[in-house]
């Protein structure tokens, strides 16, 4: 028969396993919400920048056509 103290430790042991497993799952869940911040955040800046090359390759293109369109008319003057 285990004696009061044995029965004792043996529930303080259980209770730190669990506590223990719980501090560990708690920042395995941190972590994961911290990295899929990032990769949210980086993915943002990523459409951003994508965005914006977009847009000024567009302009450059209507740019060009513009001057090729004002040269050609003088060529006929």
């Amino acid at each position: 028969m285990k004696t009061q103290f044995a029965v004792l430790r043996s529930k303080v042991g259980k209770a730190l396993t669990v506590g223990a497993t719980t501090a560990a799952a708690l920042g395995a869940s941190v972590a994961h919400a911290i990295d899929d911040t990032a990769i949210t955040a980086a993915q943002t800046a990523a459409e951003n920048s994508v965005e914006l090359t977009s847009t000024g390759m567009i302009q450059i293109v209507a740019i060009i056509v513009g001057v090729g369109l004002v040269v050609s008319l003088l060529k006929k003057v």
